[in-house]
């Protein structure tokens, strides 16, 4: 049975095994007959001729070829005889290709994996570049060497023909696309496409360039023409609506504010359906048109204007010769009605003898484009008499000459052709009035104190006044002809030819002001007006050296006036700290004089009172210098997201114990009000201010009113000049209906140690505390009050945009008390000797370890040591370079969880103040009660 299997290892294969058998027998090749194979060949063999996937085999060092019928299209003319013979022999284009190399690596045992590899094969005659997809494996023999390679080849040319196809498709579609926004970008108007419902979702980038807007959104409607809104967004609905398309004239906000005329136009694209797929649209500028069509408009109203208030007839034809406009005048003259002499129709009133030589002197003049003259009668309408006219007509040309009117007037020469003695004296009369107002025009020309110019474009000058030498000593022989830009002040030039080239394109200068230079070398300034024709500039200007003199005088004394001003708020902020710092002193100095004088004496009974007495001194001077820190926005502030609804939801018992029974608090919070960031206790520290200054006015009985609100800067509701900038802030308001106040007080509110309550009822510094803390969180304060209408008050809070959840304010005295963490290791940076021993002393009875430093210079060293340390003490206003906060930072690079605890009571640095406390930081304030910083101490070490 063994041998039977030896002999016959393919008996139970297809028919392509036997053909298989059958060509290695006929080929007579070295590999011999299936029976003469070793165990390894037979099994690897019957492998492959099972697959359906293209398979060979390569044996011995001869690299014997056995493939199966799922690989003979790959060898095309080289089967059979490929059968049994070496790879070489089979491909010999391939004895040098990396194809080689990679047989032979596997004939050592190397496995390869190959996708999409090219190998150029000869297989119709001449080369062909193909690719495929190779496994290679090494075969062992029956003793275990390696002594063939099997390989699964699949070929990929059609595929990565398709994908290289496939690639150059997109490249040309990329290379479209791209040509395409090229050729949009380029394009003078500005295109657009929107979505069927409306929404705009592509504009070019002219747009921008012009309206400064990406035109997406709401940007499009804001830059439209309030006027214009209602009836664009009409016309949009009404396209979208029944697919019509979309065209409309309205005006849109350019760049620099100013409205310009657009054409605004779109088509809808369908499917086969008929659905409307998408829109695309096309805006382009018609400004211009515009205003010439106005120009145009309003030159026509004058022309009528003059023509109805002219004594002659005038009348207006279209190119072809029919009159459709003739002035009332004529109408008068002839008795007919409007409407009844347009056309040709006129010539009904014209006497009949004189109809033949008018027809054909206008039909010639139409003909040539001349001038039309003619004389003729004319019947009157209430006499019936005829009298002579004189016709005459000018053609009216565009600007390639084409006629596109003729303008024509009748003149009564009855008179003249009854007498020529009349006409004589008509043309005497007529020369002398030429002659006078030519005279006239010289006599105003030499007589004007004002220079007069007449110069070309390139500014050479052609003709000036007497005026010239009285004002800058230059004769008319010596500028005619010369640049009057050689006369201009160097710092002017630049402006002068800018107004040179508008006069050039035809714009009139209605106020330029710039510097020429006299002759003896000074400059005096001049303000021109001028007007261009069509081939010189036209100007006058009037001297105006003395005012441009006054009015830097005015400027000075202007800065003069505010320098006193400043030096007496600051003369009234200084005499009202010295006023209550001498009170506040004179309790704490007396109070500690008679402490020390009992203690002298040896007698310590109700000592409590003198201490109690100093502390509230100082408490209270401790709050007269936060007041000022906040009004002039000095003040140290802890920043964090804070809702004011929550604000005032949790101190409303507060405020109603703090304004009594007699009046009526409510509030009006909305819902879903914005958060912003703050220093919480601050914001309640202020609003407290504003209750107590509204129940003041009240006098204890009224309506107390506490709202919220989202508002933007051009919301009507939040009445914010332009002034504050852009964006959306929260708005607290404080309203009572107390007595109010008068012009002259409410200008006068916000200034530091002004009050109208008694003497001894208030600093005055409240209101001034609330404006320099809004105003140093980049707030806005507001007040509206007049006598008996109450007040109201506003706070405008910008927005939070952040994720963090809202905080409110933790009144003073409630934080809570954390456990003594009394194992702690910390250092205090003081460079006041004094505070420094007391919270080195206080710490140590509180059971911490304290470590003391002076300077920065020794604290650095201690923080880049290896030595433990728990938490850093340190004053923000450190000499010698490096503040506090420079100090924590440096440290954070080297104890990355180091805890920070901020003292300070001014800083000079503006960013520091507003800046937000980092992760694992706290502030407190110079003053500070030992309890709190203790209570502070403990929160932070047992966190």
């Amino acid at each position: 049975m063994a041998e039977q299997s030896l002999q016959y290892p393919f008996s139970r294969a297809s028919d392509q095994i036997d053909a298989l058998g059958r060509d290695l027998d006929r080929c007579k090749t070295a590999l011999g007959g299936p029976d003469t194979w070793p165990r390894a060949l037979r099994n690897t063999v019957q492998l492959i001729l099972g697959s359906q996937f293209p398979m060979f085999v390569l044996w011995g060092e001869q690299l014997l070829y056995v493939y199966n019928d799922a690989y003979r299209p790959i060898l095309g003319p080289r089967h059979p005889e490929a059968l049994g013979q070496s790879f070489t022999s089979v491909w010999p284009e391939l004895v040098d290709s990396e194809i080689m190399s990679i047989i032979q690596r596997a004939m050592q045992g190397e496995s390869a994996f190959f996708e999409n590899m090219p190998v150029t094969l000869t297989h119709n005659g001449y080369p062909e570049q193909t690719w495929f997809t190779f496994s290679y494996s090494p075969v062992r023999d029956d003793t275990g060497q390696f002594a063939g390679v099997i390989c699964i080849c699949t070929e990929t040319t059609a595929q990565v023909l398709a994908e290289q196809a496939r690639d150059r498709a997109e490249a040309e579609l990329r290379d479209s696309e791209d040509h395409y926004r090229h050729t949009v970008e380029l394009n003078p108007h500005v295109q657009w496409t929107a979505l069927p419902d409306g929404q705009l979702d592509r504009i070019s980038q002219r747009w921008y360039d012009w309206t400064g807007t990406s035109g997406l959104g709401q940007s499009l409607h804001n830059a439209t023409h309030p006027d214009d809104r209602d009836r664009a967004l009409q016309a949009w609905n009404t396209a979208l609506s029944t697919g019509a398309p979309y065209d409309i004239e309205l005006r849109i906000r350019m760049i620099g504010g100013a409205y310009y005329w657009m054409h605004s136009r779109a088509y809808p694209r369908r499917d086969p359906s008929g659905k409307i797929v998408k829109w695309y649209g096309t805006t382009q500028s018609i400004n211009d048109l515009k205003q010439a069509l106005e120009e145009l408009a309003a030159r026509e109203r004058e022309f009528r204007t003059l023509a109805e208030a002219m004594p002659n007839h005038a009348w207006v034809a279209n190119s072809d010769g029919n009159i459709f406009w003739f002035n009332q005048r004529v109408y008068e003259y002839t008795g007919v009605v409007p409407g009844e002499l347009d056309g040709n129709t006129w010539i009904k009133v014209v006497h009949p003898d004189d109809h033949p030589a008018t027809l054909a002197n206008w039909q010639m003049a139409l003909n040539r484009g001349t001038t039309y003259q003619n004389e003729y009668r004319l019947r009157e309408g209430a006499t019936g008499e005829w009298r002579w006219f004189i016709s005459r007509a000018l053609p009216l040309r565009d600007s390639v000459g084409r006629i596109t009117r003729w303008i024509g007037t009748n003149t009564d020469v009855h008179e003249q052709k009854l007498g020529s003695e009349q006409l004589a004296d008509l043309n005497a009369h007529l020369e002398k009035e030429i002659a006078y107002r030519t005279a006239d025009r010289d006599r105003m020309w030499r007589l004007s104190t004002d220079i007069m110019l007449v110069a070309r474009f390139d500014s050479t000058i052609m003709s000036t006044n007497p005026a010239w030498f009285d004002l800058l000593g230059w004769e008319e022989h010596e500028l005619k002809g010369r640049p009057f830009m050689e006369l201009i002040h160097p710092d002017d030039l630049d402006a002068t030819l800018a107004e040179a080239g508008r006069l050039a394109h035809g714009i009139k200068t209605l106020r330029f002001e710039n510097r020429y230079r006299h002759r003896d070398g000074s400059y005096r300034w001049l303000s021109w007006t001028a007007v261009p024709d069509a081939s010189f500039i036209h100007a006058l200007a009037r001297d105006i050296t003395e005012q441009k003199r006054q009015a830097e005088t005015l400027q000075h004394t202007e800065q003069a006036l505010r320098q006193a001003q400043k030096m007496e708020a600051v003369g009234q902020l200084t005499g009202g700290i010295a006023h209550d710092f001498n009170n506040l002193l004179a309790g704490l100095v007396g109070n500690l004089e008679i402490l020390q004088f009992r203690l002298d004496q040896g007698q310590t009974d109700n000592l409590t009172r003198y201490i109690e007495g100093a502390q509230s001194a100082a408490d209270r001077a401790a709050t007269l210098t936060q007041r000022l820190l906040a009004f002039s926005r000095q003040q140290i502030l802890a920043p964090k997201p804070v809702s004011v609804n929550q604000l005032v939801g949790s101190l409303k018992d507060l405020f109603q114990r703090t304004v009594g029974p007699g009046i009526v608090m409510r509030t009006e919070l909305t819902e879903d009000i914005w958060p912003t960031l703050c220093d919480a206790n601050q914001l309640e520290s202020a609003v407290l201010n504003l209750v107590i200054n509204a129940r003041d006015a009240m006098a204890g009985n009224g309506l107390l009113t506490i709202a919220s609100a989202n508002v933007t800067r051009e919301s009507a509701v939040a009445g914010l000049p332009n002034t504050v900038p852009d964006g959306q802030y929260v708005m607290l308001s404080v309203i009572d209906d107390g007595s109010g106040m008068p012009p002259d007080v409410l200008s006068r509110a916000f200034d530091p140690f002004f009050t109208t309550k008694p003497q001894g009822q208030g600093t005055g510094l409240g209101l001034s505390m609330v404006y320099g803390f809004v105003t140093q969180s980049g707030g806005h304060v507001r007040i509206d009050s007049a006598p008996d209408t109450g007040t109201t008050v506003k706070l405008y809070l910008p927005r939070y945009l952040g994720n963090a959840l809202p905080q409110t304010a933790i009144p003073a005295g409630a934080e809570p008390t954390p456990p003594i963490a009394s194992r702690g290791r910390i250092m205090v940076v003081e460079d006041e000797e004094d505070i420094r021993h007391v919270l080195t002393e206080m710490l140590a009875e509180w059971g911490y370890s304290p470590i003391a430093m002076a300077d920065t210079v020794s604290a650095l060293a201690m923080l880049d040591s290896d030595a433990p340390l728990d938490l850093l003490v340190t004053d923000i206003g450190l000499p010698g370079g490096m503040n506090g906060r420079q100090l924590a930072q440096h440290a954070r690079v080297r104890r990355p969880d180091l805890k920070v605890l901020y003292l300070t009571g001014f800083v000079e640095d503006s960013d520091a103040r507003t800046e937000a406390l980092e992760g694992r930081t706290e502030l407190v304030t110079k003053p500070f009660a030992l309890d709190l910083l203790a209570r502070r101490i403990n929160a932070m070490l047992a966190s």
